[in-house]
């Protein structure tokens, strides 16, 4: 069986919000889940999934495992442990992510469901923004995840430009990790823009275009504020930042098609 595509894992990794949203049943939440990743081949396991990293195991053979962690949530409900997300984004931006609780809570729920559904067949994990970081430092720092790691895909990954945020791993641990794992970000994504610098801890980094029309749905008028003013364009900066590290521009064709060169 192939590895997941690049689409089928960011459907697999955005429907892990699902699971995170407040005010819905679990059995709905991991039905809007199934939903949206209907045509990936893969259902969730409910038992072995919560807000912060779900599971799913593939349709034709429940071996095969893919487990997604959940990018940043806003919640100031202080009694829910999705709360803290603004620290762990803000641990990571100043290169102490690795410092912060979550990274370990995540990297032990991720060795747990692979304790209890053993992917014999294959692993594969993805993650979007803060939950693209988790899983780097997940499979950097957790054996039993690299001894069954089959792909890991992550979107727009928090990283810096110096710091590891504790996912540094040796030469010889990168050298096989490389192969495994592809770091997928949009250009112009800020949150990801770490990166740039080469500091990328171990596998691929592949860098996406898209297509951003900041004038959509503006008036004319608006349009000649926006690009005659100085804030006008920062402000036009900042919006195609956030367009850009939307985890449905990796599945959704926004991506643009390289031109392949006749020979």
């Amino acid at each position: 069986m192939e590895n997941p595509t690049r689409e089928h894992s960011a459907l697999l990794t955005q429907a892990a919000y699902q699971l995170g949203e407040k005010g819905v049943s679990k059995s709905q939440r991991v039905a809007n889940a199934n939903k949206h990743v209907e045509d990936t081949g893969y259902i969730v396991n409910p038992q072995h999934s919560n807000s912060e990293v779900t599971a799913y195991q593939h349709k034709d053979d429940p071996n095969n495992v893919f487990i997604a962690h959940r990018g940043t949530k806003v919640d100031t409900d202080r009694r829910n442990k999705n709360h803290n997300d603004i620290t762990a984004d803000l641990m990571i931006a100043i290169g102490l992510g690795g410092h912060d609780a979550k990274m370990k809570r995540r990297k032990n729920k991720t060795n747990s469901i692979i304790k209890a559904l053993k992917p014999t067949s294959a692993l594969h994990i993805g993650g979007h923004s803060l939950g693209a970081t988790t899983a780097l430092h997940t499979i950097a720092n957790s054996n039993k995840v690299r001894k069954h790691l089959t792909s890991a895909k992550t979107f727009n990954a928090g990283a810096h430009p110096v710091f590891s945020n504790g996912t540094a791993v040796s030469a010889k641990v990168k050298k096989e990790l490389d192969n495994k794992v592809e770091n997928h970000r949009i250009k112009n994504d800020p949150v990801s823009a770490g990166f740039l610098t080469g500091n990328v801890p171990f596998g691929k980094l592949k860098t996406h275009s898209i297509k951003h029309d900041s004038n959509k749905g503006k008036s004319f008028l608006q349009n000649m504020v926006e690009t005659g003013t100085a804030l006008g364009r920062a402000k036009r900066f900042t919006e195609k930042g956030i367009y850009a590290h939307a985890i449905s521009n990796f599945h959704d064709g926004s991506i643009k098609k390289k031109n392949r060169k006749k020979k």
